[in-house]
């Protein structure tokens, strides 16, 4: 799922939660709408963080060729 999914069903939570008929439920609706909102937010973060050649190397594994060292 993409940010933009995450952000479609906070947006589905907040319609819900105007036509509930019982406080309890739209409260619960607008609770779940910003959990939504809160995680679109992080995934953007963790899409947006740089990640550095180096970091990556790091994590390679050892050039196995023939001579290589």
């Amino acid at each position: 799922m993409t940010p933009q999914d995450y952000r479609a069903n906070a947006s589905q939570c907040l319609r819900w939660a105007e036509q509930a008929s019982y406080p309890d439920n739209r409260e619960a609706f607008f609770d779940l709408a910003e959990k939504w909102q809160r995680a679109a937010a992080r995934l953007e973060r963790a899409l947006n963080s740089p990640r550095s050649a180096a970091d990556c190397s790091r994590r390679a594994p050892p050039d196995r060729r023939a001579g290589a060292r």
